[in-house]
């Protein structure tokens, strides 16, 4: 038969905390779900750490004893989420793949910025998607790109 997990003595202070965050709706639910075990255990000293675990709302018989061992261990601490590594690295910033990207119709040219203060914008459209517009009114145009200065 396996071992009976049993709770350590509790302060009063501590106890009044479990009771709050137990009943709480405004917490997160995997906090809520942790302090409904601690409750149980405290108010029901012959509850199984299972059984108060089933009826916290897991599904896995191992969950009421894992968090009655990090309650004896680290108190009222030890029911918070602790910080797990990241699975997918730094976040992206803008010199990495996924990072913000200029819009690939639109490119600027540096040499031309730092001296005037202009940021120039070239569009790179097909000259016949510019210029279909004024063939069918009857006008000639040939226009390769199109640039906008913007301040």
């Amino acid at each position: 038969m396996p071992k009976r997990t049993c709770l350590r003595a509790s302060t009063t202070e501590e106890k009044a905390e479990i009771q709050r965050l137990a009943a709480s709706r405004k917490e997160p639910i995997r906090l809520v779900q942790r302090a409904r075990i601690t409750a149980a255990m405290l108010e029901d000293p012959e509850l199984t750490a299972t059984g108060a675990g089933l009826q916290a709302g897991f599904k896995s018989n191992a969950m009421g004893a894992m968090w009655g061992k990090r309650f004896n261990e680290e108190g009222l601490a030890g029911l918070q989420d602790r910080d797990r590594p990241s699975s997918i690295g730094p976040k992206p910033g803008p010199t990495t793949r996924h990072g913000p990207q200029p819009s690939p119709a639109y490119s600027a040219r540096p040499h031309e910025t730092e001296s005037s203060g202009v940021t120039p914008l070239t569009c790179h459209v097909p000259s016949a998607i510019l210029t279909r517009p004024f063939s069918a009114s009857g006008y000639r145009a040939s226009i390769s790109s199109c640039t906008t200065m913007v301040r």
